[in-house]
């Protein structure tokens, strides 16, 4: 199995147990957003470096330089950026290790399409999901 595949199931799991949870005791929703919008610009900046600064070591793992290149790929596919529409953001909850995640959903509007990231974080506000379509 690639080594960037684990962690966008492991996105994806927590996404679906989502499902309009409220965010956990302990997250501060603009705090969440604020996150969300410095990886967003890190995204666009294709700075690699901060987004493995700000993650969790298994997604750090899981996305080496080379899975990166093909999200900056999507990215510039949409043409220039113009501004997030919608945002949404909810919690989740391991199940085997009980630890609390924050979800953030944002449906960012490019010149050519849209892009919707689908972002997640610990209480310790590292990035430990990232997914875009």
């Amino acid at each position: 199995m690639k080594r960037w595949i684990l962690p966008i199931l492991l996105l994806l799991l927590l996404c679906t147990a989502c499902g309009g949870s409220s965010l956990a005791d302990g997250f501060d929703e603009e705090e969440v957003y604020a996150k969300a919008e410095e990886v967003l610009s890190y995204l666009h900046a294709k700075d690699t470096a901060s987004i493995h600064s700000i993650s969790t070591v298994m997604l750090k793992e899981g996305l080496p330089e080379e899975t990166m290149e093909k999200v900056y790929a999507i990215i510039e596919e949409a043409g220039a950026y113009d501004a997030i529409e919608e945002k949404s953001i909810g919690g989740t909850t391991n199940k085997d290790s009980k630890e609390e995640f924050a979800v953030v959903v944002m449906q960012a509007k490019y010149e050519l399409k849209n892009i919707t990231y689908t972002l997640s974080f610990t209480k310790q506000m590292k990035l430990a999901g990232l997914f875009l379509k």
